[in-house]
């Protein structure tokens, strides 16, 4: 294990005082920075940033600023040439990508439509509408929308189409009480606007589009209840029949998900094929057919979902995160396929969702939790404890709360095997874990994960524990397991009465899923309820056995009941053909793909030329930044310092490129072979000039909308692939997460690709 050298109190205490006058700093050498940037004098932006709540923005230009950086291209096969929608413009490019942008919304991808409609009014700075489509985009976040929606309203004047200045007025009108108003009598309001639209502009079809997106999604979105399916249902038919390759046919899918699925799968799959490189329509398709209880064919789009996403994300060079939902869609196709009793299928899953990068910066949790609960809720304890063993992917993490999750799985592993002892080491070895994670020094969120496992792991334990002071089973309420595991875990603890009504009550609020319901099947027969233990195994249910695994031990009980039901011996039924779109030619790989490097050529400050050949077989991680002469960029440095020995243990070699010329990185950093006193601990590496932004363009860390460079720190794996990368406009501070994530990911690549 590499050791780790945290920042000493006094270190940080300086950081944090010498972020005080950093800013000021900045202002003083702002001046010969050239004016680099296209709204700013500031050498560099990250100050201006730190100052900015992103869902929060006070202006117009703090809320471009935290917005996207890179503009858009057309894409096609999102639904973007059946969008009739004009606006007042005279850039062409900025009517199509407008009109790229509303399939975007129609599709609800909200990341790609921001992307759009940002480029929009980049190509036309007075152009309302693409403020208006800003709004649109950012309906999740209403004060980032209200600012935009004051910018369509400021370029709208009365000489502007009339339609305009009712779409304009009608989100105006919407955002104009966020803080007081209910958001259910907003959004009715806007409906009623939406149909006084649709009266005086019968003639623009995207008025009852969104009038259709906004009857069906406010459901969800605002609780506003559907009042008649069928009404709403009609009106959304007539459009699609008018305009059968408009990319909302989904709507129609929607509004029909819970009382009657099956009644539009067909909508479903035509919805494929007029969006099939929007991998929410696929996920939706998905859920339909869940809906309807087909898991075979939900589990077929719920892939391609994910394949259409790695697509994505390797023809942009884009890490996992910079896709919409991607970590939601891996959670929803191995949920679907351990329902199924698919586990061997639900664990390959899982080990894709794990190898890839993780942003660090939003300190989200690790998949390796999809593994666990899969082996959990189908009661494969002997497997989970193997994997926790042996499995390099399960065991890659050395972050203190990824150590934390496998002890709470171990430990839990272990009671339900009966090993009592080895549940007490696990208990124990939790314990303290969290003592010295605490005393060492980690953030709020990784603290309260380990309090998280610790609680239930304790939970379990006491499930299983001889203490009757107090009642065990009602603490295993208020712990995240999932409730099939629960009910597992009653059982093997004797309480086959509380598992019966646990794997009962799941199965009645998610119909149609097999393993959950073949567990109900095993429990009810040797809990007396046979006559419930036999109503299950229907047409239906026989198919989707015939899918599981064959090892799975609820298959024995389930035999026995086909007996007594005087089933054939082969009671199972062979799953018809499913009938479903066909994927593309090139569907998107089965995992996300680490881009490959661009190469460079570069000279640091003593005329020696460096490639990134030269770094090949060894990690790399490339830092760029803004200059030597910029204060805010060097804290970077200086909160790295400390943990430079333990990159270089774990043999990751680090560059440094810059904005500087070579004669001023030789005019500051010194014309000697070491490096000037004064930078000779920060810059103990190769410093590299890009003056051009040649290097900083190839690489993505570049602000297209800011016409600057911007930060960026990233690494790159032994055979030249980068594997995480952060770019932005303020540089990444996080060392000491940054050497776990890479050692982890130099641990995991290539695991599972060829499965």
């Amino acid at each position: 294990m590499v050791s780790r050298s945290p920042v000493p109190s006094q270190i940080r205490s300086w950081m944090t005082r010498y972020k005080l006058i950093i800013l000021a700093a900045l202002l003083l050498t702002a001046g010969g920075a050239g004016g680099q940037y296209r709204n700013y004098t500031l050498r560099c932006l990250a100050p201006l940033l730190e100052s900015i709540d992103p869902n929060a923005p006070k202006t117009l230009q703090e809320a471009l600023l935290a917005g996207p950086q890179r503009f858009a291209e057309p894409l096609a096969g999102v639904g973007a040439e059946a969008i009739t929608f004009p606006i007042s413009t005279k850039s062409e490019e900025a009517q199509q990508l407008f009109e790229q942008g509303v399939a975007f919304l129609h599709v609800l991808w909200y990341k790609e439509a921001e992307r759009a409609f940002r480029t929009v009014v980049e190509l036309d700075p007075d152009c309302p509408m693409g403020y208006w489509g800003l709004a649109q985009a950012n309906e999740r976040s209403p004060p980032r929308a209200r600012i935009f929606v004051e910018a369509a309203q400021d370029r709208c004047d009365r000489n502007h189409p009339g339609i305009e200045q009712k779409w304009i007025a009608l989100l105006a009108n919407f955002y104009s009480d966020t803080d007081n108003a209910d958001l259910a009598d907003r959004s009715s309001d806007r409906i009623r606007a939406l149909e006084e639209l649709a009266l005086d502009f019968s003639d623009q079809p995207e008025v009852r589009a969104f009038l259709i997106r906004r009857l069906t999604l406010d459901q969800f979105v605002a609780g506003l209840p559907v009042t008649s399916t069928l009404g709403v249902d009609t009106l959304a038919k007539e459009f699609t029949d008018d305009h059968p390759d408009h990319p909302s046919r989904h709507y129609r899918v929607f509004l029909w998900m819970q009382r009657r699925p099956d009644r539009l799968l067909g909508e479903a799959a035509k919805m494929i094929d007029l969006s099939p490189r929007a991998a929410e329509i696929w996920r939706y398709a998905a859920e339909a057919q869940l809906a309807a209880g087909r898991y075979a064919e939900a589990a077929v789009l719920a892939e391609a979902a994910l394949r259409t996403d790695h697509r994505f994300l390797s023809e942009k060079n884009l890490m996992p995160w910079q896709a919409q939902n991607l970590t939601d869609n891996y959670e929803a196709l191995v949920n679907l396929l351990t329902n199924a009793g698919r586990i061997d299928e639900a664990i390959t899953w899982a080990k894709r969702a794990s190898i890839m990068p993780r942003a660090l910066v939003t300190n989200e949790a690790g998949t390796e939790q999809f593994w666990a609960n899969t082996l959990m809720i189908s009661g494969q304890w002997d497997r989970l404890l193997k994997d926790l063993e042996a499995d390099p992917i399960l065991r890659a993490s050395d972050r203190a709360r990824d150590r934390a999750s496998r002890l709470e799985w171990a430990g839990i592993a272990h009671l339900a095997l009966d090993q009592t002892e080895e549940a007490e080491t696990a208990v124990e070895a939790l314990s303290q874990l969290e003592r010295e994670a605490v005393i060492a020094g980690i953030s709020s969120f990784d603290e309260n994960a380990i309090a998280e496992s610790r609680r239930t792991l304790g939970a379990v334990r006491k499930l299983f524990s001889s203490d009757k002071t107090e009642d065990p089973a009602a603490s295993l309420q208020n712990v995240a397991l999932p409730l099939p595991a629960k009910a597992r875990l009653y059982e093997l603890s004797g309480r086959k009465g509380e598992a019966f009504q646990q794997v009962k009550a799941e199965i009645e609020a998610n119909r149609y899923q097999w393993l959950p319901t073949a567990y109900f099947c095993k429990i009810a027969m040797e809990t007396g309820h046979q006559r419930e233990a036999l109503f299950p195994i229907n047409r239906q249910f026989r198919i989707d056995a015939s899918l599981a695994d064959p090892d799975l031990s609820e298959l024995e009980t389930l035999a026995s009941l086909a007996t007594q039901l005087r089933l054939p011996e082969e009671w199972t039924i062979p799953a018809p053909q499913t009938d479903l779109p066909e994927m593309a030619d090139d569907p998107g790989p089965l995992t996300w793909q680490a881009p490959e490097a661009p190469g460079f050529e570069l000279m640091d400050r003593l005329g020696e030329t460096w490639t990134l050949n030269q770094f090949s077989g060894r990690p790399v991680l490339l830092n760029f930044f803004l200059g030597v002469q910029c204060a805010f960029c060097l804290q970077q440095f200086d909160t790295f310092q400390p943990y430079l020995s333990s990159f270089e243990e774990a043999g990751i070699e680090i560059v440094a490129i810059s904005i500087d010329s070579t004669e001023n990185l030789k005019q500051i950093l010194g014309g000697e072979p070491d490096v000037a006193p004064d930078f000779r601990e920060r810059f103990s590496f190769p410093v590299l000039a890009d003056p051009e932004l040649e290097i900083f363009r190839k690489y993505g860390v570049f602000d297209d909308f800011e016409s600057g460079p911007m930060h960026a720190t990233i690494f790159i794996s032994p055979e030249g692939n980068i594997l995480w990368r952060n770019v932005g406009h303020t540089p990444f501070e996080m060392p000491a997460l940054l050497l776990e994530e890479a050692e982890r990911l130099l641990k995991t690549q290539d695991s599972v690709l060829t499965q």
